[in-house]
């Protein structure tokens, strides 16, 4: 994970699933917390793809911050906004999406402030 801004660490303390978690503090709307590009594979290209996160957000407010997808450029490909949680319980973002038609396109999903100051998110198990 590479956050434009804020602070972002690695949780290992109270990881939402398995050994470790990250957690992202921004303090700037426009800031992304962005995963690796990955390459598409032969078999998705052209085709209908989906995007998921698990996520831990008590403090938030519904559209302070948005999950994406996004293409090497960076282009768009689907947006949601994240809603907050309640108490200890985790929330899994969805897309769907078109993947891109060429093999040698990238995809990364990545988080978007949407606000000056959000509250601190927790995310494991990113999956594009």
């Amino acid at each position: 994970w590479t956050a434009s801004g804020g602070t972002f660490i690695t949780e290992t303390t109270d990881p939402l699933f398995g050994e470790q978690s990250g957690s992202w503090d921004s303090n700037a709307s426009a800031q992304t917390l962005s995963s690796q590009l990955v390459t598409i594979e032969k078999g998705f290209i052209g085709k209908k793809c989906t995007a998921d996160i698990e996520y831990k957000w008590a403090s938030g407010v519904a559209g302070d911050l948005s999950f994406q997808v996004v293409d090497q450029v960076p282009n768009i490909l689907a947006t949601v906004p994240l809603n907050p949680t309640t108490g200890s319980n985790t929330r899994k973002a969805f897309l769907a999406f078109d993947c891109p038609s060429v093999a040698t396109d990238q995809l990364r999903v990545r988080l978007l402030s949407n606000v000056a100051n959000p509250a601190l998110i927790v995310v494991d198990n990113a999956f594009v």
